[in-house]
C-alpha cells in the first residue's frame, strides 16, 4: 500500500514517486511532503467526468463506489466538482466494501 511507505518517507525524509497512486489523499503536502506522482490526482479525472456530464446536460447523477483509498478519493472529488459548476450536478453515493482474496 502506498499511504504507510509515504509515511515513512515524509518521516526519513526520502523522495517517494509513485506511478499509479492517484488519490488525493497525497496531495496533502504537509502530511506527505516527500511524495510524488507521475499520474495525476483523481480529482484532475473527476473534473474532466463532470465536464462531459454538462456537456450532456446531467442535472444528477448516481455514483457507486468500493470503500478503498482511490474508489472513496474518486468519489469525494466528483462530488466537489459536480457541486462547483453552474449549474451544480446534483449527486448521491453509494459505496460497498471490496476485498480480493
Amino acid at each position: 500500500s502506498t499511504s504507510p511507505t509515504a509515511i515513512l518517507s515524509g518521516v526519513s525524509n526520502l523522495p517517494q514517486v509513485s506511478y499509479r497512486s492517484s488519490s488525493t489523499d497525497f496531495d496533502n503536502k504537509e502530511q506527505y511532503p516527500y511524495f510524488g506522482r507521475t499520474v495525476p490526482s483523481s480529482s484532475s479525472d473527476a473534473g474532466a467526468v463532470v465536464s462531459y456530464l454538462q456537456h450532456l446536460n446531467v442535472e444528477y447523477v448516481g455514483v457507486i463506489f468500493v470503500t478503498d483509498a482511490f474508489g472513496s478519493s474518486f468519489q469525494k472529488s466528483l462530488q466537489d466538482a459536480a457541486g462547483e459548476v453552474v449549474p451544480p450536478i446534483r449527486t448521491d453515493s453509494v459505496s460497498f466494501g471490496y476485498r480480493m482474496e
